[in-house]
C-alpha cells in the first residue's frame, strides 16, 4: 500500500534526526507549533528551508560543544 501523505520536506527531517523540535524553534525565535507547521508544508521557500536546516545544524552543533566541554546540562537549562 502507498502512503496517501508522503512526507513533505524531507531533507530537514532527515537533518533534524533526534533534535526536538522545541529545541529547533527556540533557535529560530518561532514557537514550536509554527515549525511543525513550516516543516509540513507544501512549497516551503528555499530561503526558509534554508534558515531551518542552518538552525539544525547549529543546535546539533551546540549539543556536541556541550559534551565535549563536559557540560553536559540538560537543553535549555
Amino acid at each position: 500500500m502507498t502512503n496517501q501523505f508522503p512526507p513533505k520536506n524531507v531533507e530537514i527531517r532527515e537533518a533534524r534526526g533526534r533534535v526536538p523540535l522545541w529545541v529547533i524553534a527556540e533557535k529560530l525565535e518561532i514557537r514550536e507549533s509554527t515549525l511543525g507547521n513550516l516543516i509540513r508544508m507544501d512549497g516551503l521557500s528555499s530561503s526558509r528551508k534554508n534558515e531551518i536546516l542552518k538552525a539544525i545544524e547549529e543546535v546539533k552543533q551546540d549539543i556536541k560543544n556541550r559534551f565535549e566541554h563536559g557540560k553536559g546540562e540538560r537543553l535549555g537549562e
